[in-house]
């Protein structure tokens, strides 16, 4: 009895072992084909970076509308010169550096040498003589703003290196002259920096063309540093 049931389940038990054997075979070929795997490129624009990403740059603060101040008072200060100066304010609580919008007069400290050299070249004349620009440009402001003046201001932070809250501003002299201006038209000055929406509404571009139509009278007449211009 035992070897008929031995004897009719070896058939059975052998074709199910065969069956999975079979199977295995299969499923290695599937997996492992003979042809090698070639994966798609990824396109270089796709590609991570190692560098770390940029932060994304905030939006800038809305800008404070303009302000007046009268009766402000230019201060005798060691580093004070045409385009950058000490000021009393008009309620005389407050001492600020005003930083004049749309121009820029030479240096006269000879540290800032390569600034200076950019300085003399936009008007084709020599460092020592762009340094000689620098003082009467701090004179003639000087003496412009002997009596007392308006300041223009948005109280934006200006670069520097003042312990003293250092500001973009206009400014008006007491005959109702625009500093900026006048050092243009006198040759003294660039026309270079920040710009700005004027506060009498006048956008920078308007403003920038009458710089440019002063500084062309200049040159003409040989004012300030054009008079060594080449």
């Amino acid at each position: 009895m035992h070897r008929l049931i031995a004897f009719v389940l070896a058939p059975v038990v052998g074709g199910i072992v065969l069956f999975f054997f079979w199977s295995g075979q299969r499923a290695v070929v599937l997996v492992t084909p003979s042809a090698p795997i070639v994966a798609t490129p990824t396109p270089i624009e796709e590609e991570e970076s190692e560098e770390p990403t940029p932060a994304v740059p905030k939006k800038a603060p809305p800008a404070k509308p303009w302000q007046r101040v009268d009766r402000c008072l230019w201060k005798t200060d060691r580093w004070n010169d045409g385009d950058s100066f000490h000021v009393i304010t008009g309620d005389a609580e407050r001492e600020i550096v005003a930083r004049l919008y749309f121009v820029d007069t030479p240096e006269a400290e000879t540290a800032y040498r390569d600034r200076l050299d950019e300085q003399a070249g936009y008007f084709g004349i020599t460092p020592e003589q762009a340094t000689a620009i620098a003082h009467e440009a701090a004179a003639f402001t000087a003496q412009r703003l002997a009596e007392p003046f308006t300041v223009w201001t948005r109280w934006r932070a200006a670069l520097g290196r003042s312990a003293l809250g250092r500001v973009y501003c206009i400014i008006i002299d007491s005959t109702g002259d625009d500093l900026g201006e006048a050092l243009v038209r006198n040759g003294l000055a660039r026309i270079y920096g920040t710009r700005t929406a004027l506060y009498d509404g006048r956008n920078s571009r308007a403003y920038l063309a009458r710089l440019q139509e002063l500084q062309e009278q200049a040159e003409r007449e040989h004012r300030g540093a054009w008079r060594f211009a080449r």
